[in-house]
């Protein structure tokens, strides 16, 4: 998980508008992103997996950063979306 001077600094032109990083999978080689669009919107499924390799690809996970934060401490940092 990226500190707010990181999520700034990793922020990819390529990222759709209001996609923010907020952490990167090095085995996956895959960004962790908040979609601040939904986040305004009062939707609370704003986080996206984003595939570096292939940057046309990415999954909307369907949770928020609570919800992701235990079900990857239950899966043991696993990829548990996939």
């Amino acid at each position: 998980m990226y500190s707010i001077d990181k999520i700034i600094e990793n922020h990819l032109d390529y990222f759709s508008d209001g996609w923010y990083s907020i952490g990167y999978y090095r085995t996956l080689q895959g960004h962790l992103i908040i979609d601040l669009n939904k986040v305004k919107k009062g939707n609370c499924n704003y986080l996206i997996y984003f595939d570096s390799d292939d940057p046309d690809e990415h999954m909307v996970l369907q949770m928020n950063v609570e919800q992701w934060l235990e079900k990857f401490i239950k899966s043991n940092g696993a990829s548990f979306w996939e």
